[in-house]
């Protein structure tokens, strides 16, 4: 996974602060995005010609995030994105844990996340997420474009994984990804541990598994083939041999 997310983002998942620092990617630092430091929100605005409304933390928040588009963004600590959040081309390299409240709408949009990713119930398109923490996402989480979700520990999908679209989202996890309620999803999936769907619903797509896949509940469930693509499936070598691929579709 550090692997993976070095190719992606340029930083270890393992060390995400201190790899962006050495790199000197960090066009912007906050101590806190959670909702963050009155003090430094503020200094942020002015650099940029904007006059501060308040004093008021979310505020200066709500204020800040439509300024980090296409920015590379260093956060110590967490970053929490409020209900209706819209970014464009934002890089976010964070020490502490990035969660999304409510629906965000994030286009073009790479994190790497120390702590974790709570991804609530994200819109994303072309996004691309790597954690050394666990991922959890809502019911109305939607994928569209190349996205790719990535954690060393476990993906969790709670409620209804609606995931279908035109590209294939990648799925990679150390550890077991699980979906609960309805699943219907387009993705590839790569899982150290074990892949579970808990309910219905239709799976588009493959997976690889060591831990095996097993399905619970009662319901129609149904799988399908997919020929589309994701650039972000591993291509690197496993455990010292050849990489797997896919060589073959039925």
């Amino acid at each position: 996974m550090n692997n993976l997310s070095e190719q992606a983002l340029g930083v270890r998942v393992s060390s995400v602060i201190p790899d962006a620092r050495q790199k000197n990617l960090c066009q912007v630092e906050f101590t806190s995005l959670d909702p963050g430091q009155p003090t430094e929100l503020t200094r942020f605005l002015i650099a940029r010609n904007v006059t501060p409304v308040g004093n008021d933390t979310n505020t200066l928040l709500r204020q800040v995030l439509p300024l980090l588009s296409g920015l590379r963004v260093c956060v110590q600590g967490n970053v929490t994105l409020p209900g209706g959040t819209t970014l464009n081309s934002a890089t976010f390299y964070v020490g502490g844990t990035f969660q999304v409240n409510g629906s965000a709408n994030l286009q073009d949009v790479k994190v790497a996340a120390q702590g974790g990713l709570n991804l609530g119930d994200v819109q994303a398109t072309n996004n691309k997420f790597f954690t050394n923490g666990n991922i959890n996402l809502n019911n109305k989480a939607l994928f569209q474009g190349d996205s790719t979700i990535a954690s060393i520990q476990a993906i969790t999908f709670n409620g209804r994984a609606n995931l279908l679209n035109n590209r294939a989202l990648a799925i990679i996890s150390q550890g077991d990804i699980t979906f609960n309620g309805r699943a219907d999803t387009h993705a590839f999936m790569w899982a150290g541990g074990q892949i579970t769907f808990n309910g219905t619903g239709t799976f588009i797509g493959g997976a690889v598994s060591i831990g095996g896949t097993i399905r619970n509940g009662g319901g129609q469930f149904s799988i399908r083939n997919s020929n589309a693509e994701n650039s972000d499936l591993p291509q690197i070598e496993t455990d010292g041999g050849p990489a797997p691929r896919v060589t073959f579709r039925r």
